[in-house]
C-alpha cells in the first residue's frame, strides 16, 4: 500500500513538471511571436506613408570655379575648382512655380595668382530660391532659377604663402567674413530620376573688411531623386 502511495506521488510530481514545462514553453513562443509581429510593424517601411514632398529630394554633388569679383585688386587674383555635395528639395507654389530649399557642403576660394597664394573655404550653404518651368523642353522640365543663398563659412585652409617683400595687399583668412548672402540665379532640368543645374552664385557681403572683393561661383551639379522609386 506505501509503495502504491509513493508511486502515485512519483506520477503526480512527473505530471507537474510536464505541465510546468509546457507552460514555459507556450511562454516563449508567446514572447516569439510578439517580437516577431513588433519586428513586421516596424521593418519593412511603408514608403507609401512618406510625405510626397519626399519625392522630390535630390542628393546632389557638384563641382565648381570660384573667385573674387569687384576689388580692387582684381588683375591680381584667379579662379580655382571646388566642389559641393548636399541635398535638395521643393514644393510647388504657383501653377509652374516651385520653391526649392536645401542645405549643402561648398568648398570655393581663389587664387592671389601674382603671389601664388591659394585661399580654399570650406562653406555650409542654405539656398532657397524659385524655379520657373519653361515652355521648351517640357518632357525635361527644363525651369529658369531665381533666388539667394546663405553661406555660413565654417573655415579655410591656405596653399603656399606671402614671401615677396613690398608693400602690396595680403589676404589673410582670419579676417575673412564668416556670413555671406548673395544673389543666385541659373537652370535646372530632369531626366527619369536624375536632376541636373547649372548655377551663378554672387555674393553681397565683403570678403574681407578693407576691400570691396565679394565671392563668386558658378557650379555644375548632379543630383538623384532619392525616393522616387520607393513608392508604389
Amino acid at each position: 500500500m506505501i509503495h502504491c502511495v509513493g508511486q502515485h506521488e512519483q506520477t503526480h510530481s512527473t505530471d507537474s513538471l510536464k505541465v510546468l514545462a509546457a507552460q514555459e514553453i507556450k511562454t516563449e513562443h508567446s514572447v516569439t511571436h510578439h517580437q516577431n509581429k513588433t519586428r513586421k510593424k516596424i521593418w519593412p517601411i511603408d514608403w507609401n506613408n512618406l510625405p510626397y514632398s519626399f519625392d522630390d529630394m535630390t542628393l546632389l554633388v557638384g563641382i565648381n570655379t570660384s573667385g573674387i569679383y569687384y576689388s580692387n585688386n582684381y588683375r591680381e587674383l584667379s579662379y580655382i575648382t571646388g566642389y559641393s555635395i548636399g541635398v535638395e528639395d521643393f514644393i510647388p507654389v504657383f501653377e509652374r512655380a516651385f520653391f526649392h530649399f536645401g542645405l549643402k557642403y561648398t568648398r570655393r576660394g581663389f587664387e592671389h595668382s601674382d603671389y601664388h597664394v591659394k585661399f580654399k573655404t570650406h562653406n555650409i550653404d542654405v539656398p532657397l530660391f524659385l524655379s520657373y518651368e519653361l515652355p521648351a523642353l517640357r518632357m525635361n522640365d527644363l525651369r529658369l532659377l531665381i533666388g539667394s543663398q546663405l553661406v555660413f563659412r565654417t573655415g579655410s585652409t591656405t596653399e603656399g604663402a606671402y614671401t615677396s617683400p613690398g608693400d602690396y595687399y595680403r589676404y589673410y583668412p582670419t579676417q575673412f567674413s564668416n556670413f555671406d548672402f548673395g544673389f543666385m540665379f541659373g537652370l535646372s532640368a530632369e531626366f527619369n530620376n536624375f536632376y541636373t543645374t547649372v548655377r551663378s552664385f554672387s555674393g553681397f557681403v565683403k570678403l574681407m573688411p578693407d576691400d570691396t572683393g565679394m565671392n563668386s561661383t558658378f557650379s555644375l551639379e548632379v543630383g538623384y531623386f532619392i525616393f522616387r522609386n520607393l513608392r508604389k
